[in-house]
This record gives C-alpha cells, sequence and structure tokens, in this order.
C-alpha cells in the first residue's frame, strides 16, 4: 500500500461538511484507484487539497464579516470605528467571493480536464 491508500483508509470524516483530498479521485472512498490517471493522480489530489482549503477560507470570511458586524454594533456612533468595521465586512465578503468563485473554478477545471464529477 501507498503511503495515499494508507491516509485514505481514515476517509469519510468530514470537517464542517468539507470533503477530504480524496474528493476527486475514482473510486470509493475506501477503494481509491490511483492507477487510472497515473500521474494526473497528483493533480487530482491537489485539486482535492485545494478546494478543501478554499472552502476553509470561506469560513474564515464569514468569522471576519460577523467580527465586522460585532465592531460596527460596538462602535458607539463613533465614525472612525464605523468606517473601520464598515471595511473589514466589505473585505471579508470580497474575500468570501474569491473564496467561492475559486472553489467552483477548481470544481469546473477538474470535471473539464479529467472528467470528473
Amino acid at each position: 500500500m501507498s503511503f495515499l491508500e494508507n491516509l485514505a483508509a481514515s476517509c469519510g470524516n468530514t470537517f464542517f461538511t468539507i470533503e477530504g483530498w480524496y474528493k476527486y479521485m475514482p473510486g470509493s472512498c475506501k477503494n481509491l484507484d490511483f492507477k487510472t490517471y497515473g500521474v494526473g493522480s497528483v493533480w487530482l489530489v491537489l485539486a482535492g487539497i485545494t478546494d478543501a482549503l478554499l472552502r476553509i477560507g470561506a469560513l474564515v470570511s464569514i468569522v471576519f464579516f460577523i467580527f465586522g458586524a460585532f465592531k460596527m454594533v460596538t462602535s458607539q456612533g463613533s465614525p472612525e470605528a464605523i468606517k473601520s468595521a464598515r471595511n473589514t465586512m466589505t473585505n471579508a465578503l470580497i474575500g468570501l467571493f474569491v473564496c467561492i468563485l475559486s472553489a467552483w473554478l477548481v470544481g469546473f477545471i477538474i470535471g473539464t480536464v479529467f472528467k470528473v464529477t
């Protein structure tokens, strides 16, 4: 068994509904097929890791948006604090949009190039 096959033995668990690195690999969770794509399997594993990291980034963006909203509520009418909170919320929304778009793009490219769903 290779290193990746040993690592896949613990598959099936999710973290906040984020699938693991084996998401785009052909075969079932417990029976991954690394021979179908050969060296291309490396790209599928990297796409799975990238997809998971982008989804975690989206969760972090949501946390920052909530933090910005909290800053706005506790600003007590201070124009500088309101501006800082608005900037935090705006940047969080931009980050969320970039993460969602990037995760979709990774899935689209992998689905188009490798015909993996």
